[in-house]
């Protein structure tokens, strides 16, 4: 009943966290479908952005070339012809396939460079463009389908127009050219997505729709629904103009729909409305299938588990009666206990209910001392506790039993297994009196009988067999008077698969028998019966083996275990496709999650760099001790699923005590301030020597119990970082406390609190930042890779203590303060004036790239994809280029195959260094790019010193050709 109710219990427990796990799967794809949508309205945004500023600097072009024309002072006919003879220029400039022709008002005339009719009485202010334009204060202004330009001597306005442009030199003259802006309608039906009936529109602070992928909604406003823009359609696209930046579900024309939306700073809104059920059914659906069928498995797993530990049950108990009916006396051990206890036909044999008395008295007994060694290795308490169920040892020995006053010798013969029996794990010890050595081995065999589906005594010498039960298969072939090597051929030919018949036929030869026995107490060999069942056949000795060469030949169905054997093969495949399957989910999850933490980090930073007003600095910093604290949970996630999979390595580096002090005060001391704590820094390092350690483990173990400090010290409280280092040989003993007066932690908690996930009930609620209860669980992971300790000392309400123990090698201080410094002058050395092609498609990155290798003096030059960046690199002279930096998920062609698109170019610098830029930061990654010609690899978000190191590191060797 225990085996059934705990079968049940695990179930539940996998069911459940099955559906945590597709919960989470679920969660991801959603932020999947977020991430495509952020990405196809900042492309929209930047078309959209290129196009205005293309267009302005083109009409301001062609103002200042009529201008100049204007200033020579033409009469009216020599104006209209200039113009007429012009007009291909015009067209070129704006572009054939938009251009209408160019018109303006000039010495009470209309003069014009296209043949539209008369235009004497025309006036360009009464169209809605040209008005806007004049609002729009020397900015392009937009009003589908036009886009218009007015000079600056007009007052601005919010508003933005679409297609005209004028620039107004006095109040007699003025210039306008009209162009049907295709590309502007084009902005959103030209480009492809992964879902054929996106919906996707541009519309302005007021409306407007400028541009749409579906015709049917173009130049319609959504603050007015009608035919087009319905009024579910009306409320859904206004809702995500008010909440820019957020991916919602909503009912769209009755059918569930994803909708985002986004804002630039002139107002415009970018949207994009997907249909649920074309997302369902390519990201949602086949997990959905998954879960059934896993759910499916594992009930289908446990329903057959239930039904083998019944078998297991019924077989225990027909084992007992096996043993009643054939030994006259049993006593029970339990072999956790020692307990013993006969059945009602032994109650005389025993006088204690403690087993090692039981042994010690019967040890006594023995009529030959010479046999105690082999009565201790059958039947001492350490000897039953090592006993494997249905393992049945039996031994012969002789008693001086006292009866009456009188010593009666006996010979009885004992044997023991185990086996479960109402829970417990039980040792059966059976006893007979054998004095009659016939009637002793009859009721032997017949036990065994009970055991096997076939069993036959055998003789190692001569080679005699008696049955005691033949099963089916040998049934069928025997024939008492045939040899027994005859009779094992026959079974072999007739039932066994072709590939089992020489390794059985060789593991029941005589020679085999003797030479195997001789070796141990019993051998077994299993195989595949051609109908498809299994069969395994086991050896073992009989009683006096040594004097009598007697063995027990035993045939046992192996069905069960076989199909134990193949449910583990194909649990063993499943877990290691789960686990490829992870692997590549977390390389995406680690990539898709630091590319835009390397935009917010950088741009942070960048902005950080600039002489802000006092709130917007105290913003940006805030928001990049957010931001690098968010990169911490992402981080913490990824490390734990590498620190089990052992793909955590160390990179071991001098770390010296003043650098890591900063980092302190710069990250750890604001958390302090913050919460008006006390932090205090006791410093006890050796000098005069520097530990060589992976920086990034050392901080992310100190950062981690310095935070949780932070985080359960009430404010006004107290933390404490103390370090203390002594030498020892070649060994530096780093001796880390990190101590606070805060909340502590309860008994209960400490047992686990190592355990990933693990968070104590009566802190949940705290105004603190959310965790994952996955930083003391690395913390111990990471200090247990250093060759480390950690120990624990807490109390509730009183305070935690932890203290780390790491061993490191070290260098002399002296030594390495110089090497460091001549360090720092040679790369910047080796860095300034060098020219770099960087490789990076996402415009955030190309800005903080950009800003960080300029900073050193590099020469940048910037290709929008992998494509691009090998046909600048074709295209330049050879030498131009000292290095590639290579972005690895780009459009058109990725990281990997640019890469080794230039190294097969014919051309003496195709071996220049490229170096991958990527957010794919697993081990697996960085091998991979190695694997695909490149020479080293930096991570994503940028450490500025590490891609300057590894630069100079690669351009080190490496001359500039003049």
């Amino acid at each position: 009943m225990n085996k059934r109710q705990n079968s049940n219990v695990v179930l539940v427990m996998e069911l459940i966290l099955t559906v945590l796990i597709c919960a989470v799967v679920v969660m991801t794809n959603i932020s999947s479908v977020k991430s495509e949508a952020v990405q196809y309205t900042s492309e929209i945004a930047a078309d959209y952005s290129g196009l205005s500023l293309r267009y302005t600097s083109v009409f301001k072009a062609i103002a200042a070339q009529v201008g100049e024309e204007i200033e020579k002072d033409p009469g009216f006919d020599e104006m209209n012809e200039w113009l007429r003879q012009h007009d291909e220029d015009f067209r070129q400039a704006v572009g054939s396939d938009v251009y209408d022709g160019f018109a303006m008002s000039y010495k009470g005339g209309y003069a014009h460079s296209w043949d539209y009719g008369d235009y004497s009485k025309y006036d360009p202010a009464t169209r809605p463009w040209y008005q806007e334009a004049q609002k729009a204060g020397g900015e392009v202004a937009v009003v589908a389908p036009y886009i218009s330009y007015l000079g600056s001597s007009y007052l601005k306005s919010d508003q933005i127009v679409i297609m005209t442009i004028a620039q107004k030199y006095s109040d007699d003259i003025s210039f306008d050219l009209d162009i049907k802006i295709s590309e502007m309608n084009s902005l959103m039906s030209r480009r492809t997505t992964k879902y054929s009936n996106l919906t996707s529109l541009l519309f302005d602070r007021d409306g407007y729709i400028l541009s749409t992928n579906s015709s049917g909604l173009y130049c319609h406003n959504i603050n007015t629904p009608d035919d087009a823009v319905t009024g579910s359609l009306s409320w859904t696209l206004r809702r995500a103009q008010d909440n820019p930046g957020s991916l919602e579900l909503a009912k769209v024309n009755g059918a569930l729909s994803f909708i985002y939306a986004d804002k630039d700073e002139l107002g415009n809104t970018y949207c994009v409305v997907i249909p649920f059920g074309e997302t369902f059914v390519r990201d949602f659906l086949f997990t959905g299938i998954g879960l059934l069928l896993l759910i499916m498995l594992e009930v289908a797993i446990h329903s057959r588990n239930r039904r083998v530990i019944e078998a297991m049950t019924e077989r225990e108990n027909l084992i007992s009666r096996i043993s009643r009916a054939a030994f006259e006396k049993q006593i029970y051990v339990d072999i956790d206990t020692m307990k013993c206890a006969p059945d009602e036909n032994s109650e005389g044999m025993i006088r204690f209910d403690d087993y090692r008395a039981v042994y010690t008295l019967l040890r006594g007994d023995l009529a030959d001392p010479s046999a105690a060694d082999e009565f201790c290795a059958a039947l001492s308490p350490e000897a039953i506790t090592r006993l494997k169920n249905s393992v049945l040892k039996t031994g012969k020995f002789a008693f001086d039993l006292v009866s009456g006053g009188e010593k009666t010798r006996r010979i009885l013969e004992l044997s023991v297994f185990a086996c479960d029996l109402g829970g417990r794990r039980t040792a059966v010890i059976l006893g007979n009196d054998v004095t009659d050595r016939e009637l002793k081995q009859q009721h032997m065999l017949r036990a065994i009988a009970h055991h096997y589906a076939g069993a036959m005594t055998g003789n190692a010498e001569t080679g005699r067999i008696d049955v005691i039960k033949l099963d089916k298969y040998y049934q069928a072939v025997y024939d008492p008077a045939a040899p027994v090597e005859e009779i094992h051929a026959r079974f072999a030919r007739e039932y066994l698969r072709e590939e089992y018949i020489q390794p059985y036929l060789d593991a029941v030869s005589l020679d085999t028998i003797c030479r195997r026995l001789s070796e141990s107490e019993d051998y077994s060999i299993t195989v595949g019966l051609k109908n498809g069942h299994w069969h395994t056949v086991k050896l073992f000795r009989g009683d006096d083996y040594a004097e009598s060469r007697e063995f027990v030949f035993s045939v046992e169905s192996a069905d069960e275990q076989m199909r134990q054997q193949e449910d583990l093969k194909v649990a063993l495949r499943q877990a290691t496709e789960a686990t490829e399957a992870k692997t590549d989910f977390l390389s995406r999850m680690s990539h898709d999650i630091r590319t835009p933490m390397n935009g917010i980090i950088g741009m942070t930073g960048i902005a950080l760099e600039q002489p802000n007003p006092p709130k917007t600095a105290d913003c940006l910093k805030k928001i990049s001790i957010s931001s690098n604290y968010l990169l911490g949970l992402i981080n913490d996630i990824l490390d734990m699923t590498r620190i089990e999979s052992g793909e955590i390595k160390l990179y071991p580096e001098p770390y010296p005590a003043e650098e890591f002090m900063q980092y302190l005060d710069s990250v750890v001391r604001p958390l302090c301030e913050a919460k008006k704590q006390t932090f205090v820094i006791t410093d006890h390092s050796d000098p005069g020597h520097i530990p060589l350690l992976d920086k990034l483990r050392v901080n992310q173990i100190v950062f981690n119990l310095l935070s949780n400090a932070v985080k359960y010290t009430p404010a006004g409280g107290t933390v404490e970082y103390r370090v203390d280092e002594s030498i020892r040989g070649d060994i530096i003993d780093i001796r880390i406390k990190v101590w606070d007066n805060g909340r502590g932690m309860s008994p209960e908690f400490q047992k686990i609190l190592f355990l990933p996930f693990s968070q104590e009930d009566r802190v949940r609620g705290m105004d603190t930042m959310s965790s994952t209860g996955l930083g003391l669980a690395i913390v111990k992971k990471l200090v247990d890779l250093m060759g480390g300790s950690i120990e624990l000392v807490s109390r509730e309400n009183t305070g935690s203590s932890f203290t780390i123990l790491i061993p490191a090698a070290y260098v002399d201080a002296a030594h390495y303060s110089a090497q460091t410094a001549g360090d720092a002058a040679r790369n910047e050395s080796l860095l300034r004036g060098r020219r770099v092609l960087l490789c990076e498609d996402n415009a955030i990155n190309q800005e903080i790239a950009r800003a960080l290798l300029e900073r050193v003096g590099i020469q940048v030059e910037l290709a929008e994809n992998g494509l691009a960046g090998v046909r600048m690199f074709s295209a330049s002279a050879p030498g131009y280029y000292d290095c590639v930096l290579m972005d690895i998920r780009m459009p058109l062609m990725d990281g990997y195959e640019a890469a080794q698109a230039i190294r097969a170019l014919d051309r003496a610098d195709a071996q220049a260094p490229i170096i991958a830029m990527t957010a794919d930061a697993f081990d697996a990654d960085v091998q991979r790019c190695l694997d695909a010609g490149m020479n080293g690899h930096i991570p994503k978000p940028l450490d500025p010193q590490n891609m300057y190191s590894t630069l100079a590191a690669w351009l080190q060797a490496k001359t500039r050709p003049q």
